[in-house]
C-alpha cells in the first residue's frame, strides 16, 4: 500500500467512526480529518470527494451517507494555495424579483464601488481582491468540486490587483427578461498570504444595505434579498416557515454551500412572486386557484434514483387541464421529506390547503429530461403542461406575456 492509499484508508476509517459515533464533532481526531480533507482537496491533483465516496460505496454505506460526505469535502472546493498565496473564490448571491426584466451582463460601476470599498473596509491589507465584473448565474459555477479548484487556478494566474473578468456571462437580454425571480450571483477571488488566514467575518449589515441602495438606481422596480444578511421581513417568514432550518448568514461560506444555501431561501422567493404575479396580473388570489404538487426524479446516481425537485402547477379550478403559472422547488442535499414539509408549510402560509385548493400526486412520478427545451408542470389531472395565459376579462394589460414566467 502506497502513501496515497494509507492516507485515504485512514480518512476511511476516521468517517466510519464518526458514522459509529466513535469520534465526536468537536475532537481533536476530528479536527484532524477536516484537516487532511482540506489539504487533499486543496492540492488539486484529485477528486477527492470521489474517490471518498467511491470507497464508502464499497464498503457498504448507504447512498444518503454517501452523499452527505461527497457534499462536505466538496465544500472545501472554493480554495486553492499556488506558492505562497491562498486564493479563495467568493460568491455573493443576490436573490432578485421583478416584472420589468432581471438584471444581467455587467455590473454598474457604482455597484462594484460599493463591493470593493466594503470589502476592502472588512479584509486586512495583505489581501488582494479581484472583482468580477459580470452578473452571473448559478450555471455559471456548474462544476464538480474537483473541477472548481481547477477553474480557481486558472482564474488566479490571470488574476490582477482590482476588477479582471475571470468568467465572463452568458446571459442573453431576452433569457433575463422571460423571469420574474431568479439568482444573480457576483463573484471574487481573494488572494492572502498561506501564513496568514483570511478570519470569517459576519458583521454585513452595511454592504447589504448600501449594495441594495447602489443596486436599486439602476433597477428601481426590482426587489432584492441577499442571504448574507436577510432582511427583517424574509427572516420573519423563514421563521414562520421552518424555525430550525439554516440559511446562509455568512458571506464567507464555501461556494457550493453558498449556493445551496441561496436556493433554499430563493425557493421562497419565487413562491412568493410567482403568485404576486398572478394577483397583479391576473387578480387571482389563491382563493381563485388551485395547486398541484408533483415530484421530479433525475438520473441513476450511486445505484438509486434520486429525487430533484418538486414542481407546482397553479391552475383554475375549473379548467383542471391548465395551468397558468409554474414554479419548481428543488432538493438541496437534505431529506426529500423535510423539502416537502417545508413546501407544503410555505403553501400553507399563502393561503393552499391539501385537500381544499391544493392537491399532492401521490401515485405520480415524473423524470426530468435534460433535452427538453420547455420546462412542464403538473396540472390537477396529473399530467404535464406548459403555463399559458388564462382568458380572464378582468386582466390587467401589463404589455408583457405571463405565460413565458418560469420560475428556475
Amino acid at each position: 500500500m502506497n502513501q496515497n492509499q494509507e492516507l485515504y484508508a485512514e480518512i476511511i476509517e476516521r468517517i466510519e467512526k464518526m458514522e459509529r459515533n466513535e469520534i465526536k464533532p468537536d475532537s481533536v481526531e476530528c479536527q484532524k480529518l477536516f484537516f487532511m480533507l482540506q489539504t487533499l482537496v486543496s492540492s488539486n491533483t484529485h477528486d477527492v470527494a470521489g474517490l471518498v465516496a467511491q470507497k464508502l460505496e464499497d464498503n457498504g454505506h448507504d447512498p444518503s451517507t454517501v452523499a452527505r460526505w461527497h457534499f462536505f469535502i466538496e465544500t472545501f472546493s472554493g480554495h486553492v494555495t499556488l506558492g505562497n498565496r491562498r486564493y479563495t473564490l467568493l460568491i455573493i448571491p443576490v436573490m432578485a424579483a421583478s416584472a420589468y426584466g432581471l438584471p444581467f451582463g455587467a455590473i454598474p460601476e457604482d455597484v462594484l464601488k460599493v463591493i470593493d470599498h466594503n470589502l476592502r473596509v472588512l479584509m486586512p491589507n495583505t489581501v488582494d481582491l479581484c472583482i468580477n465584473p459580470c452578473f452571473l448565474t448559478p450555471e455559471a459555477f456548474d462544476y464538480s468540486g474537483f473541477e472548481l479548484n481547477q477553474k480557481i487556478s486558472e482564474w488566479a494566474l490571470g488574476m490582477q490587483n482590482g476588477r479582471t473578468c475571470f468568467i465572463e456571462s452568458n446571459e442573453t437580454h431576452e433569457e433575463a427578461n422571460e423571469l420574474v425571480a431568479d439568482i444573480r450571483l457576483i463573484a471574487a477571488i481573494i488572494a492572502e498570504p498561506v501564513t496568514k488566514r483570511l478570519l470569517h467575518l459576519n458583521n454585513y449589515k452595511r454592504l447589504s444595505e448600501e449594495l441594495l441602495k447602489a443596486l436599486q438606481k439602476h433597477f428601481i422596480a426590482t426587489r432584492f434579498e441577499f442571504p448574507f444578511a436577510l432582511s427583517e421581513q424574509m427572516l420573519q417568514y423563514l421563521k414562520e416557515i421552518k424555525p430550525q432550518e439554516f440559511y446562509m448568514q455568512d458571506l464567507f461560506l464555501t461556494p457550493i454551500a453558498a449556493l445551496t444555501e441561496a436556493g433554499k431561501a430563493f425557493r421562497h422567493v419565487a413562491l412568493r412572486e410567482a403568485l404576486m404575479n398572478l394577483k397583479q396580473t391576473y387578480e387571482l388570489t389563491s382563493e381563485k386557484l388551485q395547486a398541484t404538487v408533483g415530484a421530479f426524479y433525475e438520473n441513476v446516481q450511486m445505484g438509486v434514483m434520486g429525487l430533484a425537485e418538486f414542481r407546482v402547477g397553479f391552475g383554475l379550478p375549473d379548467k383542471p387541464e391548465q395551468i397558468v403559472q409554474g414554479i419548481a422547488w428543488p432538493v438541496f442535499n437534505e431529506p426529500a421529506e423535510i423539502a416537502f414539509d417545508t413546501l407544503t408549510k410555505s403553501l400553507r402560509y399563502h393561503g393552499f390547503v391539501e385537500g381544499q385548493n391544493a392537491t399532492v400526486l401521490q401515485g405520480e412520478s415524473f423524470f426530468m429530461d435534460e433535452e427538453d427545451e420547455e420546462v412542464l408542470y403538473p396540472n390537477a389531472t396529473g399530467t404535464l403542461c406548459e403555463p399559458s395565459e388564462p382568458e380572464i376579462e378582468s386582466a390587467m394589460d401589463t404589455g408583457r406575456t405571463p405565460s413565458n414566467f418560469i420560475l428556475n
